[in-house]
């Protein structure tokens, strides 16, 4: 119906993973073979998601709520193929098509393309509305605009800026909870309400097979659906350097070199303005990261890679060298010294697709080991996080999936006794959002009985121990055990009704039983209360953009 996908032109503009309905579509798709991508690195980018729904509707595989929702997406997505022109109608509020595929073309507050530019521009309006059995009240709000377009074959640009109201705070720091977190401010006009933004944006450019750019934006790093252990999209999006490689079918590298938020600061630098005012200056932070992704077969890929945290402007050529073991560089630039050093991590991934019925993952981190006391239970320092899951492909008419993961984090993780060097950026984890010495469990079933309506059941135990306390140096943690006492821990099942009436007009209901103890320095989500807690949230949102 729509032709050769790689006539595509090529500019990368990342789909965020917010979008989840379509990559929740796209899963079920690589599980059944249709299409193909590494499940390990995303965001992915508009380009490669259209030209996978036009090779989905090549396939006879769909079943009819899979068939009508990738003509809903193909309205999406049609733009990025081709020059995304788009058919002159005479009546306003007209269904309009492309001109180079007979699709048709999603509502969109303004749109312009002909063969050399292109941009699209809507409205990011979103508000929930929660309350408990207590009487309680919460409220979650958000508003903005998001701009996006291509100039010529090649070149990409994006922009997005979301104003976030929350009452009271739900989210961000110190609650651990695997939503967005923002770098936030009391309110001024809202009592006991936090407000921050979030803005994504970059400049790229893309060809046939790679992508670079500027951007500021979330990379997530792990086969996880949601809260990888390597890299996930807990902690607000970074401003970095962006390079992907895939210069055969079997292979492709990801690299990243960022700038971090360290918010310590550094009273060598900082000064006395002469007005009364003290210039705070934050010690300089930036990460580099990478990952290399081979597929031996085509269900299975296998990645590892490295990234490292750097501080104090201990920056050399070596960070910038994509294929690097930052781990290595590290060791040879710092006489040995950990004092000297900065904080390097090692991590693999594993995800197979079991021949079409499910996906099978696991993801491990590694912080600090020591190879020749790590099965020594008084002298280990196996600083270690891993993390394994599931997911089967649709099965019955009501397209009915079932999935479940277990992540582990040991003392130390993401840590370090020096703290411009914590895997961290603005006080959020760039991993796992319950951090060390955790772990979590998760179980669920979806159903979708039509199109665009997504049903969730879904358990979820998070439990939480003490925070490892680093000496002078790191030679303390030899010996720690996982989680010795629980200091804090939740059981909360979830049932999320979810419909997308047209292109990013999104409605949810949501019923949460949460129940746990929480210590007061541990505060989960939805908890509100010291000690024992026990509660029923119901919840109701609407999202215009995502």
């Amino acid at each position: 119906m729509f032709g050769n996908a790689k006539d595509s032109y090529g500019q990368f503009i990342p789909h965020h993973t917010d979008h989840e309905d379509i990559y929740n579509f796209l899963s079920e798709l690589r599980i059944r073979g249709i299409v193909e991508y590494n499940p390990a690195v995303l965001p992915l980018s508009r380009k490669e998601i259209a030209d996978m729904l036009v090779r989905a509707d090549t396939s006879s595989g769909l079943n009819n709520v899979q068939k009508k929702e990738l003509a809903f997406w193909l309205r999406e997505f049609g733009k990025d193929l081709g020059a995304g022109t788009v058919k002159k109608k005479k009546k306003f509020f007209s269904t309009r098509t492309y001109e180079d595929r007979e699709i048709k073309k999603r509502l969109d507050l303004f749109y312009f393309a002909n063969d050399l530019f292109q941009v699209t521009v809507n409205p990011i309006i979103g508000g929930v509305g929660r309350i408990n059995t207590q009487g309680n009240l919460n409220r979650y709000q958000s508003w903005g605009a998001e701009v996006f377009g291509r100039i010529g074959k090649g070149f990409g640009f994006y922009f997005s800026a979301r104003d976030y109201l929350e009452q009271p705070n739900w989210n961000g720091a110190p609650n651990l909870s695997p939503e967005l977190g923002g770098v936030f401010r009391r309110s001024g006009t809202v009592d006991n309400a936090i407000e921050y933004y979030e803005l994504r944006g970059g400049v790229t450019y893309g060809w046939k097979w790679g992508q670079v750019g500027i951007v500021k934006d979330h990379l997530e790093l792990g086969s996880a659906q949601t809260s990888q252990i390597i890299l996930s999209n807990r902690a607000p999006s970074i401003p970095r350097f962006h390079l992907q490689l895939k210069p055969v079918k079997w292979v492709e590298l990801t690299y990243t070199f960022g700038w971090l938020n360290s918010e310590l600061v550094d009273s060598t630098r900082s000064y006395n303005t002469g007005n009364g005012v003290y210039r705070e200056v934050f010690h300089q932070k930036f990460m580099a990261a990478n990952l290399i992704t081979v597929r031996p077969w085509k269900y299975i890929s296998v990645s590892v890679g490295s990234s490292i945290i750097i501080s104090d402007n201990n920056l050399n050529v070596g960070h910038f060298i994509p294929i690097m073991f930052y781990t290595a560089l590290d060791q040879s630039f710092n006489g040995q010294s950990n004092n000297a050093g900065q904080n390097s991590q090692l991590y693999a991934d594993l995800s197979w697709d079991v021949f079409g019925f499910g996906q099978l993952y696991g993801s491990i981190l590694i912080d600090e080991i020591r190879l020749s006391t790590m099965f020594d239970a008084d002298k280990q320092r196996n600083s270690i996080a891993y993390q394994a899951g599931f997911r089967t492909r649709v099965f019955t008419p009501w397209n009915l999936k079932v999935y479940g993961s277990y992540t582990r984090i040991r003392p130390a993780v993401y840590s370090h006794y020096i703290p411009t060097t914590t895997y961290a950026h603005a006080g959020y984890g760039l991993g796992h959002f319950l951090g060390e010495n955790s772990d979590q469990l998760i179980a669920g079933i979806q159903l979708r009985p039509i199109p665009k309506m997504r049903i969730i059941l879904e358990y979820q135990r998070w439990r939480k121990g003490a925070q490892h306390v680093f000496g002078s140096n790191a030679s303390n943690l030899s010996g720690v055990q996982f989680m010795e006492q629980v200091l804090a821990s939740t059981d909360r099942v979830g049932l999320r009704v979810r419909y997308q009436l047209i292109n990013d007009l999104v409605f949810e209901l949501s019923a949460d039983y949460i129940t746990g103890n929480s210590n007061g320095v541990h505060q989960f989500q939805g908890m509100e209360k010291l000690g024992r807690t026990s509660d029923i949230w119901f919840g109701l949102g609407i999202q215009v953009g995502l």
